[in-house]
Parts: structure tokens; sequence; C-alpha cells
């Protein structure tokens, strides 16, 4: 049996291996579609007419990009138009115009200061060593971290003498502060002593210590009470009328926390 003999088995344009075709004795490339012939077949009784065969490379569809801008629905436009457009333009630039002169006002720096430092009591100066002179009513003294100040709405009627003293506690932590009722003294520039009224508690009750807990720059108000034994933050009335020829009158702390021996004067 006489052996076939074919013109190539692979594609001379790319390599890829051929199929056959229809056609008797032709085979084509998959890749590239080149068309070959079996050499036993040439005769047109056998093959028929052929078709020519193109050695030349197919060309692939280049797909271009697309340079054109892209339209956007008319369902996404919200600039308004009309005399309502203007309307809310106009109302944008006041806004924004209002919020610029606002912000750069001169002498409104304190607007850009944080609220907590704009509120803050400042710490008073603390005195190294306590006064000698008699201290004026609602003026305050400030002493190792505390400070006291007898208010000026002192009472005197009746036969009963009343006052109250503000504490300050600016030693920045929890603390207390301790005295006892007997070491406040009562006395005129006329040379007299008030004493002190024991109200509804026992007379015992002057010399036990009293107790008073501060938290971190907290202000108590200690006065003056008939009851003064059922509370730390109150201390008892002085009993006497002020005579007429006095000038001045003087709350003596003999020993009231870190105060001692510190007064406080008031002109009658």
């Amino acid at each position: 049996m006489k052996q076939q003999s074919y013109k190539k088995f692979e594609c001379e344009n790319c390599g890829a291996p051929l199929s056959r075709t229809e056609n008797r004795g032709e085979y084509r490339c998959d890749f590239c579609g080149a068309v070959y012939i079996n050499e036993e077949h040439l005769s047109e009784e056998s093959v028929g007419p052929q078709r020519p065969v193109s050695h030349a490379k197919p060309e692939l569809p280049v797909s271009k990009p697309d340079y054109s801008v892209p339209s956007f629905s008319s369902s996404l436009e919200t600039k308004p138009k009309g005399k309502t457009g203007k309307i809310i333009g106009l109302l944008i630039f006041l806004l924004i115009a209002c919020g610029v002169i606002s912000f750069c006002r001169p002498g409104d720096e304190s607007r850009t200061e944080n609220s907590n430092t704009i509120l803050q009591i400042p710490t008073p100066e603390m005195v190294s060593a306590l006064p000698t002179n008699p201290i004026p009513f609602g003026e305050g003294i400030a002493y190792q971290g505390w400070e006291l100040k007898v208010n000026p709405n002192l009472s005197a009627e009746s036969g009963e003498i009343n006052f109250s003293m503000e504490l300050t506690n600016w030693t920045g932590e929890q603390t207390y502060i301790r005295f006892k009722p007997a070491d406040i003294e009562i006395m005129d520039d006329a040379g007299n002593s008030y004493a002190i009224d024991e109200g509804n508690c026992d007379r015992d009750q002057l010399f036990f210590e009293k107790e008073v807990t501060f938290e971190v720059d907290e202000t108590i108000e200690i006065m003056t009470s008939s009851g003064w034994c059922s509370s730390d933050d109150e201390i008892p009335s002085f009993s006497g009328t002020i005579v007429s020829h006095a000038d001045k009158l003087f709350i003596i702390m003999k020993n009231f926390g870190p105060f001692s021996q510190v007064t406080f004067v008031i002109d009658l």
C-alpha cells in the first residue's frame, strides 16, 4: 500500500496543528485559517475546485477605546432653576458670609476658646504667712490650699449675732478640714466679748471637733444655727447686744483648720 505524503502537518504560519476539512485531502489551521492540500488528491476530479490558499495571518479585531463623554441622566439634575434657584443661592451666600464675619470679628478671640476655660475660676494666690492685721468682711484669705472668707451679711437682732463664712478647697484633691466651735470668738473695738449661744445643743459639744469633707475646688458655706450640733457645716450663734459706741466688730479664728489666730473685721 502506497504511503500518503502530506505537504504539512503543522501550520507554517503559526505552528498550530491542522484539522481535516469537509473536502477530501484538505486541511485547515484552526488558529490562523491557513489551508493545506494532500499531494495525492490534486486532481480536479477528486478534489474539485479549490479555494485559494492563504498564508497571510488573519487580522484580529481590535477594540478601540471609547473616548466619548458619558451623558448623565436628567433625573440626577438637582440644580434649581428660575427664581427659586436664585433665592436658594442667595441664602447660601448670606449664610457663608455671616459665618466668616462672625469668626473673623476682632475682639472675639474668646469665641474660639474652650467653654470650660472661659468658665474656669482662677485659683487665688496663696500667702506664705497669715496676716496679723484684721481682714475685712467679704475679702478672702488663701493659705495652704484653702481660702476663707467671712460674708458681710452679718445680722445682730434680738440679742443674737449671726453670720456665715465660705471655705474653698484649692488643694487639688478631696480632703477635709477640722475645727472646734469653741475656737471661734467675737468681740468689738470697745473691748466687749460676746458669748456663744449654745442653742439646742449641749455645751460639751462646743469642744468636740467637727470635720467637713470637701471635693476638689468645692466651696462650702458654714453658717450659724441654733441646731449647729446636728451638722458639721454649722456653728453656734453668739448672744448679746452690740453696744452703740462700738465702731467695729471682730471675728477671731483661734484655730480653724490651717487658719490660726486670723481676725476678720466689719465696720458697724
